[in-house]
């Protein structure tokens, strides 16, 4: 195994229960173009109890300073994505996590995509079903935005923060309730601009909303609710 400075490692950590996804999203990230002097290592996690076990796991796995958690249905578009998420955090030392899509305030109901559309950020192609649909938020400008909330489908962080396994068993809300916890201890959030869809979300579900989901929106809730400054940049 070779020995990498940590600032100039990536790893890449994804839940894995399906062998042939997290292969073709693998596949995807291996021809990343990555910064001079940077190299990626993989810590697929399988049989995980929970996602926040599985990238706890991954976490304590891992030696890069530069984490990129993803869902294994997420193929990246464009050769560029690690790079320019990279880029983020040169532009903003003050930034902790990354995403490529969210909101800059979260709803009482804790669906940040429920959010005013002048609030919310996100240019992604999704399957749904067997069609593809390009999902598209406010049109980012030239700048990054600084915001609440990212979806899970993609978050690159820069500090370790222990993912909340035990308050979220489940596969919900774990992505709101870290980027809750990252801004809480000082770290901001910040979505990079994108003219064009950066990945695919191959899901192929058809709804995303089930009881189990707010279940866990309730539990967020529960623990979050307070933070009423925390809901909002």
């Amino acid at each position: 195994m070779q020995d990498y400075t940590p600032d100039r490692l990536v790893s890449i950590i994804a839940c894995v229960s399906n062998e042939q996804r997290w292969e073709q999203c693998a596949k995807r990230i291996s021809s990343q173009v990555l910064p001079r002097g940077f190299h990626r290592e993989y810590i697929p996690v399988r049989g995980a109890a929970s996602i926040c076990a599985g990238y706890n796991e991954g976490m304590r796995r891992a030696r890069g300073r530069y984490k990129l958690y993803l869902h294994q249905d997420v193929l990246l578009l464009k050769p560029n994505v690690i790079k320019d998420l990279l880029a983020v955090f040169d532009r903003h030392p003050d930034a902790g996590i990354v995403g490529i899509a969210g909101s800059v305030s979260l709803p009482d109901n804790a669906a940040w995509y429920t959010a005013a559309l002048s609030d919310c950020y996100m240019h992604v192609l999704e399957t749904r079903g067997e069609g593809v649909r390009c999902v598209v938020g406010n049109v980012w400008t030239d700048r990054d935005v600084e915001a609440a909330v990212a979806d899970g489908l993609l978050l690159m962080t820069a500090v370790d923060i222990p993912w909340r396994e035990d308050l979220f068993r489940g596969w919900h809300m774990y992505d709101i309730a870290q980027c809750f916890e990252m801004r809480a201890r000082g770290y901001h959030l910040y979505l990079p601009q994108q003219q064009t869809p950066w990945v695919l979300h191959d899901t192929r579900k058809i709804s995303d909303e089930s009881a189990d989901l707010q279940h866990w929106r309730d539990v967020f809730l529960e623990h979050y609710g307070g933070r009423r400054e925390l809901f909002h940049v």
